[in-house]
C-alpha cells in the first residue's frame, strides 16, 4: 500500500472521529438489530434487542423483558445502533487487506476511552482484529501477544474458542502432538457441555482427525470421522465428516471413491459453507497428489487459495494448499521435459513456497515450506 493511500486511509478515518459527535450518539453497545435462526432453522429477525453479552457460549439479548439465548452458530448479523463511523472505515480496511492501517485504526478506536465506556464492545472486536491483522500478516510474536491481550480483556469472550483452536493448531503445526491432543480434546468437550458452539467441536475433533493421520493411524482417523457424524446436528458438520471419511479412502488408496465422494460434497456444499468446499477442494488436490496427477492437484489446490486466503478460520487448510500447490509444481517442473514448462513450474513453485512460508506461518503447511527453505 502507497504512502499516499495510507495516509488518505487514515485521515478518513480521523475525519469520521470528527464529524460524529461522540456524544450526540447515545450507547454504542446497548440496542442492536440481530438476525438469527431458531432451533427450528427459521430466520428470525428482531430490529430492536438489548444485547446483555456476547460470549463463548452464545449471544444474549433481551426485548419486551424477555431473555434470549442464541448459539453463535445461529447467529447471522448483528448492528449496534449509533454505530460509530470510526468502527466502520477499521473493518473496510481489514477487508480490503491494509492490515498495517487497520492495526493503527483500531489502536485509535482502543485509545478513544469516552467511546469505550459507552460501548464495551469494541474492546473486544478491536483487540481480535488486531490478532486476525497479524495472524494475516504472518506475524506470529505480534499475533501471540495480541490474543494474550484478547484473553486479558474478555476472558469468556465469543472469541475465546478461536484463539484456543488456533493454539492446538499450533500445537499441531509444531509437532507437538500429545500437546495438541489434550488441547483439541478440551475444546470437544467445552463444546459438547454447550460452553462453546458445535462448529467448534467439529473443528476440534477435525484437529485430532488431523493428528491421526499424521500418525498414520486410520483406525483412529475413522472413528473421529464417525465421532463428528453422530455429533453433529447440523449439515455442515455432517458433510465435513463425509470429508474426512473421503480422507481416509485416499490414505487406503480408494483414489476412485475419494474423487467421487469430495465432488459430491462440493455439490452438495452451499456458497456459506465454507470450511466445506475448502476440505473437499484439497481432498480432491490431496487425491490426485496421491495418484500422481499433478496437475490436476494443481487446479484443486488453487481453488481453496483464491477463495480463501484471507480467511483467518480457514488459514490451516488455505496453508496446507498453497504448500501442496507448490509441491505438484515441483512435481511437474521435474518430470516434464519440456523446458518451457520445467521453468514456468520451477518459478511457480519457489514463489509459492515463499508465499506458504511468509503468509502462513502458523500452519503446518507454512512450516513445511519454511523448514524446505532452511528457516
Amino acid at each position: 500500500m502507497t504512502l499516499n493511500s495510507k495516509t488518505i486511509g487514515l485521515l478518513l478515518l480521523l475525519l469520521s472521529f470528527a464529524i460524529v459527535d461522540a456524544s450526540a450518539q447515545g450507547p454504542w453497545g446497548k440496542t442492536a438489530a440481530v438476525v438469527y435462526m431458531d432451533k427450528r432453522g427459521k430466520i428470525k429477525k428482531e430490529a430492536s434487542v438489548q444485547v446483555q453479552d456476547h460470549a463463548a457460549a452464545g449471544l444474549s439479548f433481551t426485548k419486551s423483558g424477555k431473555l434470549t439465548l442464541v448459539s453463535n452458530d445461529s447467529v447471522i448479523s448483528i448492528k449496534f445502533n449509533s454505530e460509530h463511523e470510526g468502527w466502520t472505515g477499521a473493518l473496510d480496511l481489514v477487508k480490503g487487506s491494509f492490515y498495517a492501517d487497520a492495526l493503527d485504526a483500531f489502536a485509535l478506536l482502543l485509545g478513544d476511552e469516552r467511546g469505550l465506556r459507552r460501548s464495551p464492545w469494541v474492546r473486544q472486536e478491536a483487540l481480535y482484529q488486531i490478532w486476525v491483522c497479524h495472524r494475516l500478516m504472518g506475524r506470529l510474536s505480534e499475533a501471540q501477544v495480541a490474543a494474550a491481550n484478547l484473553r486479558a480483556a474478555a476472558p469468556e469472550g465469543r472469541y475465546i474458542p478461536e484463539l484456543d483452536l488456533a493454539a492446538a493448531n499450533n500445537l499441531l503445526a509444531q509437532g507437538k502432538k500429545a500437546k495438541a491432543a489434550s488441547a483439541f480434546r478440551k475444546i470437544q468437550q467445552f463444546a459438547s457441555k454447550g460452553r462453546f458452539a458445535e462448529s467448534i467441536g467439529v473443528r476440534s475433533l477435525s484437529g485430532l482427525f488431523e493428528l491421526a493421520i499424521q500418525s498414520n493411524d486410520t483406525a483412529a482417523a475413522k472413528k473421529v470421522a464417525d465421532e463428528i457424524s453422530r455429533a453433529s446436528n447440523s449439515t455442515e458438520g455432517a458433510l465435513i465428516a463425509r470429508i474426512l471419511s473421503g480422507r481416509v479412502l485416499v490414505v487406503e488408496k480408494k483414489y476412485s471413491n475419494a474423487l467421487s465422494l469430495f465432488a459430491t460434497v462440493l455439490k452438495d456444499a452451499k456458497r456459506k459453507q465454507e470450511s466445506v468446499i475448502a476440505g473437499a477442494a484439497n481432498g480432491l488436490g490431496d487425491c490426485y497428489f496421491a495418484m500422481g496427477k499433478f496437475a490436476d492437484a494443481q487446479r484443486e489446490y488453487s481453488k481453496t487459495a483464491s477463495l480463501f486466503y484471507d480467511k483467518p478460520a480457514l488459514q490451516e487448510q488455505t496453508g496446507w494448499a498453497v504448500w501442496q500447490w507448490a509441491v505438484a509444481c515441483k512435481r511437474v517442473a521435474n518430470s516434464t521435459e519440456d523446458e518451457a514448462s520445467r521453468k514456468l513450474n520451477t518459478s511457480r513453485y519457489k514463489k509459492l513456497r515463499r508465499r506458504a512460508a511468509n503468509d502462513f506461518p502458523f500452519t503446518r503447511g507454512g512450516r513445511l515450506a519454511a523448514r524446505e527453505m532452511g528457516r
